[in-house]
């Protein structure tokens, strides 16, 4: 099989990046092009669109019930929920250095949460969702969560997620859009989204 470029190759910046080998062995690439104004973090673009552009479209997905079938938030109602959850996350006290992780597909609250996580200076992790919806043998899901130590696991249904996420034996909270009642201790993601954000 063969690729052809399209346009004119020589049209492509030269490489520039200069190698530096070190003796510990480590190799480091330098550009010569200073890095130009950038946004801190991701939550800083959040901020500046809530703050811009409130009401345009921000996320979209198909959703029975919905109108016209989509769940749809703007920026504004975006930057609402991950203030909501940041807060909810803070009141759970989560043990410090444990990430969060989602078990389930992309989704709305999969972003929401993932934001408000960031939002607060932590770590999460998505781990895909085959390893604990395609599957009844969990040990593949349960050597990453393992490994991971989660504080905390979250998945859209618990009638599909549950299982992985309830057979694992580790301290974390369990999280579920929907169906959290089948998982013995586990709560609804809207549980996180009761307080009102603080300065925290």
């Amino acid at each position: 099989m063969s690729f052809r470029l399209f346009g004119d190759p020589h049209a492509l910046a030269p490489r520039r990046a200069v190698r530096e080998d070190r003796p510990d062995g480590s190799t480091l690439l330098r550009h010569p092009m200073p890095l130009q104004p950038h946004a801190r973090c991701i939550g800083d673009w959040l901020e500046h669109w809530a703050l811009h552009t409130p009401e345009a479209p921000c996320l979209a997905e198909r959703a029975a019930g919905a109108p016209g079938g989509w769940r749809r938030l703007n920026w504004r109602e975006v930057r609402q929920a991950v203030g909501r959850l940041a807060q909810g996350l803070l009141e759970r006290d989560l043990p410090a250095g444990q990430p969060v992780v989602v078990l389930s597909d992309n989704s709305i609250d999969h972003a929401l949460l993932t934001l408000a996580v960031m939002h607060i200076g932590r770590t999460a992790c998505t781990v895909s969702s085959a390893y604990s919806r395609l599957t009844r043998d969990f040990t593949r899901v349960h050597g990453m969560l393992d490994m991971l130590q989660p504080c905390l696991i979250y998945a859209s249904d618990a009638a599909v997620y549950g299982a992985a996420a309830a057979e694992w034996p580790g301290q974390a909270l369990r999280v579920f859009s929907a169906n959290a009642g089948q998982v013995p201790g586990a709560i609804g993601l809207d549980a996180l989204q009761q307080a009102p954000e603080t300065e925290a």
